[in-house]
């Protein structure tokens, strides 16, 4: 069984690279597919690293 922590990360770091917020919305919804908690997860990382002051 495959720790969901480290796929969350996993899934929070390659969303991270991609250089727009929609780019970062399509790539999340192919790689949760129907995890729909796992997408909401990642994207409130998303979120709270965006907010973060640089």
């Amino acid at each position: 069984m495959s720790n969901p922590l480290s796929r969350e990360e996993t899934l929070f770091h390659a969303a991270l690279a991609l250089p727009t917020p929609a780019g970062r919305a399509d790539y999340l919804r192919q790689a949760c597919a129907s995890d729909e908690s796992l997408r909401q997860r990642v994207e409130a990382l998303l979120r709270a690293a965006a907010a973060r002051p640089a």
